[in-house]
């Protein structure tokens, strides 16, 4: 009977041992599936959220570009590769971090501080003994001087008979976000 006793007992003890092993893995699973449920919420929680405008900006490519009479490569496009925009509450997400693709660019208009006035030269006539020039031989103009651009948008007054672009304005994009950005 002892025996059998000693038997029992140990049989009571092993499956002591297997209820705990098992509830040990029930609760190791129930964690794990918890986790894997989870951890994709805490990751899209996570990501960063880029604005998705539909405004392209215009990229310079080599056939932008041309060679004027002084040898020099200039802008021949009429495109600017900017746009004139300011940063306001569509361009921040609910934590205030800028979700904007955009650089922030003031828009500029011209007054009189973007102008020098400059003495032209019209006298078809060289300067020699028989001829000084004088006031009436000269024009007074205003140099644009600030090297900055204002908004502008071509229109039939830009282009010639054949199409060309005979304007020397760039032109500017202005742009505020709407619900489509």
């Amino acid at each position: 009977m002892r025996r059998s006793f000693r038997m029992m007992a140990g049989v009571h003890k092993l499956r002591q041992q297997g209820r705990r092993l098992a509830v040990v893995l029930s609760a190791l699973v129930v964690c794990l599936t918890l986790a894997i449920i989870v951890l994709p919420a805490l990751t899209m929680s996570k990501k960063e959220i880029v604005m998705d405008c539909p405004l392209t900006v215009h990229e310079h490519s080599a056939s932008c570009y041309q060679i004027d009479e002084n040898g020099d490569k200039v802008l021949a496009c009429g495109q600017a590769d900017y746009v004139v925009h300011k940063h306001d509450e569509a361009c921040y997400d609910s934590d205030g971090n800028l979700i904007c693709t955009l650089p922030e660019i003031q828009e500029h208009t011209h007054d009189e501080s973007c102008y020098e006035e400059q003495q032209v030269l019209v006298c078809d006539l060289e300067e020699n003994e028989d001829h000084t020039h004088t006031d009436e031989c000269y024009k007074t103009e205003k140099k644009l001087i600030c090297g900055k651009d204002e908004l502008h948008t071509h229109n039939e007054s830009c282009f010639d008979a054949d199409g060309n672009l005979i304007c020397d304005k760039i032109v500017l994009l202005s742009h505020q976000h709407d619900d489509e950005c």
